[in-house]
């Protein structure tokens, strides 16, 4: 939004980089993608404790220790952090490339947007998906009723806007943490 915002273009990586930053405009909610490649064990949302490492995009060799408290996206094998701030600040650990074929999307969805925006605006990029890039796709939500799912194996995906299993072999699991905050 920061790019658009000051008359820049926004990068073309592939057709679903394009989708997810389409909505992202469109709804004014924070979308980003990982590759699935990279996840070692399982994807957490989460809050910072203050020591995890984050690499941001396009700066392989600079490294940022997300402050306490910040939501975190992150792979609990390795403890990298794919995305700060929700996911605002995409990293370059899990950074969607034009030869990506198995990734995971995320969409923010935070007020004034609802439960019944969430679902359509990912029903949207979906469809989108879907159109323009082939893609089989799973919609999946994290509420503070439902704090985590497992994904069933499945051993080829060629695109998704879910995470799924990096293996045939193995269950994924995606959990988030939910508490209250304060606005100060």
């Amino acid at each position: 939004m920061k790019r658009a915002r000051s008359g820049k273009g926004v990068p073309f990586v592939n057709r679903l980089v394009a989708a997810f930053n389409c909505i992202s405009l469109r709804y004014l909610c924070p979308c980003g993608g990982d590759d699935l490649a990279v996840v070692r064990v399982d994807l957490f949302l989460t809050f910072a404790e203050g020591g995890e490492t984050y690499v941001p995009l396009g700066q392989p060799e600079a490294v940022e220790y997300p402050p306490a408290g910040e939501v975190i996206y992150m792979d609990t094998g390795a403890g990298d952090v794919f995305c700060r701030v929700w996911c605002w600040k995409n990293g370059d650990r899990s950074k969607l490339a034009p030869s990506t074929t198995r990734d995971a999307v995320n969409i923010d969805v935070m007020p004034p947007l609802g439960p019944g925006d969430a679902a359509n605006i990912a029903g949207e990029l979906s469809e989108m998906l879907r159109r323009y890039t082939g893609a089989e796709t799973e919609i999946h939500f994290l509420t503070p009723d439902q704090p985590e799912f497992v994904f069933p194996d499945r051993a080829e995906i060629a695109r998704c806007d879910r995470l799924e299993c990096r293996t045939a072999a193995r269950r994924r699991t995606i959990s988030g943490c939910f508490r209250e905050q304060t606005a100060v």
